[in-house]
């Protein structure tokens, strides 16, 4: 072949002065790389003199093959992918064609709603105590004057709420959970050292915001009856401890709601619910609620909270007496650490016994849930007292 020739006088007078790959692709391109050594064999050349292929070009070749490979898969995943946004946009194209077959909505009218009962707690004011701005890192302040700020903040949202929700409910009926420790008292000693006012003055000063608070749900709230359940603090306590056999006879929040009922006992619209047990119980159309101040709830500060005690002594009062929901205090933290209970916030707000044990900071808050009379619990919200 004319080939073989020119590579073999190539051979004789220049010698191996490239690869046999660059060899072949000079004289026969066509021909796989063996075609030039074996050509050189029948000619008594040999393969170490002739030489091999060069590592390097041999690595070079290697790369450059796992590049194109790898290009190749680049290029098929971006076409498969130029696939599926052209029918992406083929599909939204549809969409925005096509014409939606409207139907007429009657706007609903007042026989529509169902009737409901909104249901506020108020507690946990602690009246006289003080909070000094610079022992909680000025996070919180608290004294005589900005409880009556916060009260006054708390009955004006506790009607807002109520109007807010009136757009889709009959509200007739509310209900107001006075849970206890209106009053700081002096079951520790650096109350008595801080307290602004001696536990008596406090009650009384607690009974001026209540009687102003229910005043104004009287005058501005539109309702037809207001049921206030009672419930008594631990703070108040005229005992070392809380005794249980006659709490209600050794706490001063007995007479704080005993005094309430007798200013109002002209009024028709409003109706006390004072228990001698620590346990209230109330049916609201044809479900019973508890209410009870919180204290009874012990716990040590474990990852759960109080959620585990709560659950264990919810279980232990429906052994007895089923309740649908419950309302507590106590703790001055607005939550819903279980489904069936409802926790109240605190007027007074952050202190330094929360600073000390490291709780989260929480403002001022009450209370609000809506309990409709074909739906059940359907609204929860805190009443916002700054």
């Amino acid at each position: 072949m004319d080939e073989l020739q020119q590579l073999l006088s190539h051979l004789k007078t220049k010698g191996k002065d490239r690869s046999w790959r660059e060899l072949r692709d000079l004289f026969s391109p066509a021909s796989h790389e063996r075609w030039a050594k074996d050509a050189a064999r029948r000619e008594g050349w040999k393969d170490e003199g002739i030489g091999e292929v060069d590592i390097h070009t041999k690595i070079e070749s290697r790369k450059t093959s796992s590049q194109i490979n790898k290009h190749k898969r680049e290029s098929s995943e971006l076409a498969n992918r130029v696939i599926e946004l052209e029918r992406d946009l083929e599909i939204l194209a549809a969409v925005k064609e096509h014409d939606p077959q409207r139907y007429i909505i009657q706007p609903p009218t007042t026989k529509t709603k169902s009737l409901a009962t909104a249901i506020v707690q108020w507690s946990d004011w602690h009246v006289d105590e003080v909070v000094d701005f610079a022992t909680v890192n000025g996070l919180n302040e608290y004294n005589k004057a900005i409880a009556k700020q916060r009260a006054t903040k708390c009955f004006e949202n506790t009607i807002k709420l109520v109007n807010t929700q009136r757009s889709a409910v009959i509200i007739d009926n509310l209900v107001i959970h006075l849970g206890g420790d209106a009053i700081g008292g002096y079951i520790h000693p650096e109350l008595q050292q801080t307290n602004s006012m001696s536990p008596i003055e406090g009650i009384f000063y607690a009974k001026d915001l209540c009687v102003s608070g229910i005043d104004y749900v009287l005058q501005h709230g539109e309702f037809k009856l207001i049921t206030i359940v009672c419930s008594r603090g631990n703070h108040p306590r005229l005992t070392p401890k809380m005794q249980f056999a006659n709490d209600y006879s050794m706490n001063m929040e007995a007479f704080l709601y005993y005094s309430l009922a007798d200013h109002y006992k002209d009024e028709k619209r409003v109706l006390f619910k004072i228990d001698k047990s620590e346990l209230s119980y109330l049916t609201i159309y044809d479900k019973v609620f508890r209410f009870y101040h919180g204290h009874q709830i012990k716990f040590m500060g474990g990852i759960g909270g109080f959620t585990v005690p709560l659950y264990k002594a919810i279980h232990r009062w429906n052994s007895n007496i089923q309740a649908y929901y419950n309302f507590m205090c106590d703790k001055h933290t607005y939550s819903n650490p279980t489904p069936d209970c409802q926790v109240n916030g605190s007027l007074k707000g952050y202190d330094a016994y929360a600073v000390s044990h490291g709780f989260s900071y929480q403002p001022p808050l009450q209370s609000f849930t809506l309990m409709d009379s074909k739906k059940g619990i359907t609204i929860k919200a805190p009443i916002f007292c700054e």
